[in-house]
């Protein structure tokens, strides 16, 4: 994300914004890996330490701007729908800038709807299989 928002900052005239969405959302999901795995190595050398509400909050602040930075790209997204990716005619933006943006925000999507199918298949499983045993 950082590296194609970087690359093609200039190439989007039809939504500035987009590859800078790239780039924040990139530094703050790195950012937030960091955080996290710093977190790990710390309970890793110290596991009888209690947690460090520090580390909590500043992971929820992450957290928190990085779904607002993700419903403002959706914004900066999805209203330019079949944009002009043809940089002789403006305004455009550059294909591969819009297209990766895109495909992010539709796959988180995806993903989300996957879980939540995955979440009541097994909460039926569940839920058949303690009904079998209450009737045993």
């Amino acid at each position: 994300m950082i590296v194609i928002g970087a690359l093609n900052l200039q190439n989007c005239p039809l939504e500035r914004y987009i590859p800078i969405w790239l780039i924040v959302g990139g530094s703050v999901g790195a950012l937030m890996q960091l955080v996290s795995m710093f977190e790990r190595i710390q309970k890793y050398r110290n596991p009888n330490r209690d947690d460090d509400q520090s580390q909590k909050y500043s992971n929820s602040c992450l957290g928190c701007f990085n779904i607002a930075w993700f419903i403002a790209g959706n914004v900066w997204v999805y209203r330019n729908t079949h944009p002009n990716t043809n940089p002789l005619i403006p305004p455009y933006c550059d294909y591969t800038t819009y297209y990766f943006s895109f495909w992010i925000i539709t796959s988180v999507y995806i993903l989300i709807g996957l879980a939540c199918c995955c979440s009541c298949c097994v909460a039926l499983c569940a839920g058949a299989s303690k009904q079998q045993n209450d009737n045993a």
